[in-house]
């Protein structure tokens, strides 16, 4: 029932304007389009990642172009994909949280939270990948634990499928087959070295070799596996790995405080750190007390594999996000796909507490009663972020799908004035997707600096188009870039201007 109601929400919410667009969903949208009509994996928009399709797996724009052989356009495939999808994140959470939470009304609370899930629903309004790749992060872990619980090896091959295809929908998909490989290997399984050896090799073979053929073709294509990464002129690997671990802290401090305390002494990072001492100490606790009942496990300590997964995921993330040239901090909406499993082991702490505190000082049903009570805040909180988002997205759209860009006068010029050379911007996502202009960024314009899209007009004007009201994180400062280049004022209107330059 969750699962449905999560569905027709994003449905519904999406009616007027239809899935939001950013940059990497015009990518996907347009690479549908080409693949449709059998032109292969290439991006029709230029502005930051060039022609050819490598900077993603190849699943989502897979999908999309297979709804649009069968009559649903790209953009709204990806809206009906991902409301689906959403309403199976819903579900699916609910069946995990089932194999480890016995009280019944605490799964339902825990349910609620991922159908009010701000990060989750926002993202599913959007033509963006991580709704599905969140999903087969989730049929991934319950694979993995049917897996450990019968040894079955059609679990073992599900398993390394959703692995193998949640790579496929996102490169960091690769955390999840690294962790089903330390949790099918580890001693903890309880079964002979070299059939847990067995169990790696088998799960290893089908969860890498589909992303291999894909990054193979990136190789020969592009001499990159997943595309190189190009930084803006002025910009520097700025971020520390200290700076990613506290963003980390903060985007998922946000997931239990989904509202502002309006304190802005709060130390997030140091109260997330109290919270993970009590839930180990909990988790301590529980596991003791079932020890001297012979050896019983907790529902804590079954759920290890589950912690593993965040574990890895968590540290695979920080690590690539230090090490890869990056202009702005970790994204929240790549953490994602762990949010689930977090919500999981918040609630297995809180009903182990539950059972410590009612074998110590009794009052059984006071202490449910309260421990449910602030759940249900819990819940109520998230469901007032979620509803007033989903609002603002019914009114005015999402993302660049919005009154912003479609009302915009600028983008009405452009779309009844056709410009005869190269196009830069400092919004070449928003002008393409509200004119069809295919646009680079204005670091590009600059001639010092190499640009991944080669000239195909041949035209010498260069078209700087400025969007005043969008700022993008590639924005040029006006008056560096005028005091280098000779502009000549095409069109002004109250949110931006067109300007010409011609080379010498």
């Amino acid at each position: 029932m969750f699962g449905i109601l999560g569905t027709l929400l994003v449905v519904f919410v999406t009616y007027k304007y239809g899935a939001g667009i950013s940059a990497d969903a015009i990518a996907y949208v347009t690479c549908a389009k080409n693949l449709a009509a059998g032109a292969g994996y290439i991006c029709d928009y230029n502005g930051q990642y060039g022609v050819i399709y490598v900077y993603w797996p190849p699943l989502f724009p897979t999908l999309l172009a297979g709804l649009d052989k069968v009559g649903i356009e790209p953009l709204q495939g990806a809206r009906f994909l991902n409301a689906f999808v959403f309403g199976l994140i819903v579900f699916t959470s609910g069946q995990l949280f089932r194999m480890f939470i016995k009280s019944k009304t605490l799964v339902i609370l825990a349910t609620l939270l991922i159908l009010f899930s701000f990060p989750i629903f926002s993202y599913s309004l959007m033509a963006l990948t991580e709704p599905l790749f969140a999903l087969l992060g989730i049929l991934f872990a319950i694979y993995l634990l049917k897996f450990l619980k019968e040894q079955r090896f059609r679990f073992l091959f599900l398993t390394g499928l959703f692995a193998a295809l949640s790579f496929l929908q996102r490169y960091m998909g690769v955390a999840f087959i690294l962790a089903g490989c330390i949790v099918v290997i580890s001693p903890l399984l309880k079964s002979p070295l070299l059939q847990r050896f067995k169990y790696a090799v088998v799960f290893g073979l089908v969860a890498i070799m589909p992303g291999a053929v894909w990054v193979i073709r990136n190789l020969i294509l592009t001499s990159t596996p997943t595309g190189e990464r190009v930084l803006s002129q002025g910009h520097t690997l700025a971020h520390t790995l200290y700076e990613n671990i506290q963003h980390t802290l903060q985007v998922i401090g946000h997931w239990f405080l989904p509202f502002d305390l309006g304190l802005q002494t709060v130390n997030i990072e140091l109260v997330l750190g109290v919270f993970a001492v009590f839930v180990f100490l909990t988790a301590v606790l529980a596991s003791v007390r079932q020890r001297r009942k012979k050896g019983l496990n907790t529902n804590f300590t079954r759920a290890w594999p589950v912690a593993v997964i965040v574990l890895v995921y968590t540290f695979w993330l920080i690590a690539a996000e230090t090490a890869v040239p990056s202009e702005s901090i970790l994204n929240p909406r790549f953490l994602l796909p762990i949010q689930a499993f977090a919500i999981l082991l918040v609630f297995i702490g809180i009903e182990n507490l539950l059972r410590v505190l009612t074998e110590r000082w009794g009052a059984e049903h006071f202490l449910q009663y309260a421990a449910i009570g602030l759940c249900a805040l819990w819940v109520l909180f998230s469901f007032l972020v979620t509803s007033d988002t989903a609002t603002n997205a019914f009114r005015y759209g999402c993302g660049w799908n919005s009154d912003v860009v479609w009302e915009s006068p600028l983008m009405e010029w452009l779309r009844a004035n056709p410009l005869d050379g190269e196009v830069y911007s400092n919004a070449p996502g928003h002008v393409y997707f509200a004119t069809g202009i295919s646009a680079k960024y204005i670091i590009w314009l600059d001639s010092s600096t190499p640009s991944p899209v080669s000239s195909t007009s041949p035209e010498n004007n260069k078209y700087l188009v400025l969007c005043e009201k969008i700022l993008d994180e590639h924005y040029y400062n006006f008056e560096d870039l005028s005091s280098k280049l000779d502009l000549e004022e095409v069109a002004r209107f109250s949110d931006g201007a067109i300007y010409v330059t011609k080379d010498h």
